[in-house]
């Protein structure tokens, strides 16, 4: 039972791969941009009415209209990571 034609060769494991990680990818970058707006927040006047008060309350009104309105703007920003950034922007409407 302990001859040496029995004995088996000792078994060799391969190394494990080495360990890798990836770099950060680096998000921040300045950019520009630019935007084309419909909206329904312009105000197309109002109806005053005091309800028989006096003196007249300037500025009060009973009802008015919202009107739609087109605005376009431009603007240049910077991404500081993938949940924040912050620009300034310019908008006019028309």
């Amino acid at each position: 039972a302990l001859r040496p034609d029995l004995a088996q060769p000792p078994v060799v494991e391969a190394a494990p791969p080495p360990v890798t990680y990836e770099q950060p990818v680096d998000v921040g970058c300045w950019y520009i941009r630019g935007d084309i707006d419909y909206h329904w927040s312009r105000f197309g006047g109002g109806d005053y009415i005091t309800y028989g008060a006096a003196p007249q309350i300037p500025g009060s009104f009973d009802s008015g209209k919202l009107k739609g309105a087109f605005s376009a703007g431009a603007g240049v920003g910077y991404q500081i990571n993938q949940h924040f950034r912050t620009d300034l922007t310019g908008d006019w409407m028309f």
